[in-house]
């Protein structure tokens, strides 16, 4: 196999990663086979991973995961202003009863990866007009941060689930067992 081959597939890989009929079609989704929806944290470390071949991938996820944004305070869902979502449920996923919620908020890293890309997008790229349109969502995940991410007052950030339906681990390996 040779450089480029692989390259190809690399892309025609992720772009099957994309949603059908959403706006920002450059986003990637995950959980194939059984979700295929939005990750917070697997969307920002793809376009973080991506940005030097697609940057608009993570122009994209900003758009995308500040329209997301926690704006209120929701025990069930994890909601909190500024936080990044964990998850997007569509459809039946959304409806069940296993996931009273559409969109859950129960993740320690997306906020901060959000910042991340921000600063990685517009150090590769440049763009005030798009930093601008997009301060609003940063200053609301740097308020995150102080007020509800860390809640010792510690200098660390802590979580706790807020409900016995959310994760109880929620960092990178968020199953029952992997921390």
């Amino acid at each position: 196999v040779t450089l480029k081959q692989s390259y190809d597939q690399s892309i025609d890989d992720l772009a099957a990663l994309r949603l059908a009929g959403i706006r920002e079609s450059d986003v990637p989704a995950a959980g194939i086979p059984w979700f295929m929806t939005y990750f917070g944290r697997d969307s920002l470390i793809t376009a973080l991973q991506t940005m030097l071949v697609a940057p608009k991938i993570a122009r994209g996820v900003l758009i995308t995961l500040g329209r997301f944004q926690g704006r209120k305070i929701d025990n069930l869902s994890e909601e909190e202003p500024g936080k990044i979502l964990h998850e997007v449920r569509f459809g039946r996923l959304a409806r069940g009863k296993d996931a009273p919620y559409s969109i859950y908020y129960g993740t320690i890293d997306a906020t901060l990866l959000f910042i991340i890309l921000m600063y990685e997008y517009y150090i590769y790229s440049a763009d005030k007009e798009f930093l601008g349109q997009m301060k609003e969502n940063l200053m609301n995940a740097l308020a995150w941060i102080n007020e509800f991410g860390d809640r010792d007052g510690d200098g660390y950030l802590e979580y706790k689930r807020r409900k016995e339906q959310g994760l109880f681990n929620q960092a990178w390996k968020y199953s029952f067992d992997g921390i």
